[in-house]
């Protein structure tokens, strides 16, 4: 079962991957196959969540919805794609609803940015400026950066994780990059007077 191959509907073979294996057993009835992906991918799903909410609290909520979401449509699941990348859609989605949802009672330049527990002054000054900057980009400029840099996913698993297309994402890459270099240089700026 460790090698199951997940078929979609239209007959075609998906790339085998070691989560569709848990899929079909919680497909079949097993809950603790569930468990098994929760425990795979807990802890990149939240720095997923941290990365594009840059709060701790707002990421344990997004990543309980994400969980909590993946649950209910799990015996859905075509496997038209990774588990992961399904996963980290819903992520996306649920981050992005919280963001808009904060963005109502709050904004970025509002939100206090807590300093890494990192032991060097000057990695932890550098962190802090990095997500500050990021708070201060557009939910889906950071949510794509977040994925590419910090998720390591490629332009075809941005654009399945975020709805889009790859021409899409590069674009929005090529963009996000563009106003993450201004907002770090006024940043880094205001950090050295």
């Amino acid at each position: 079962m460790a090698n199951a191959t997940v078929y979609n509907p239209a007959g075609a073979r998906v790339a085998e991957d070691p989560d569709h294996a848990l899929v079909a057993r919680f497909q079949a009835g097993d809950d603790a196959a569930f468990d098994s992906l929760v425990g795979r991918h807990e802890e990149f799903v939240h720095n997923v969540c941290v990365g594009i909410l840059n709060s701790a609290d707002d990421a344990d909520d997004a990543l309980q919805e994400t969980f909590l979401a993946a649950y209910r449509a799990l015996k859905k699941f075509r496997g038209d794609s990774k588990v992961s990348t399904w996963l980290y859609r819903i992520a996306v989605r649920e981050c992005l609803d919280i963001s808009r949802r904060r963005k109502r009672t709050t904004s970025f330049e509002e939100i206090v940015i807590e300093p890494s527990v990192d032991d060097g002054s000057d990695d932890r000054a550098s962190q802090t400026i990095v997500r500050q900057s990021l708070a201060k980009l557009p939910p889906h400029y950071r949510s794509a950066l977040v994925l590419r840099y910090y998720g390591g996913l490629s332009y075809e698993e941005i654009a399945l994780a975020m709805g889009s297309t790859a021409g899409r994402v590069k674009m929005m890459l090529h963009r996000a990059r563009r106003s993450f270099q201004g907002v770090w240089s006024s940043q880094a700026d205001s950090v050295e007077d």
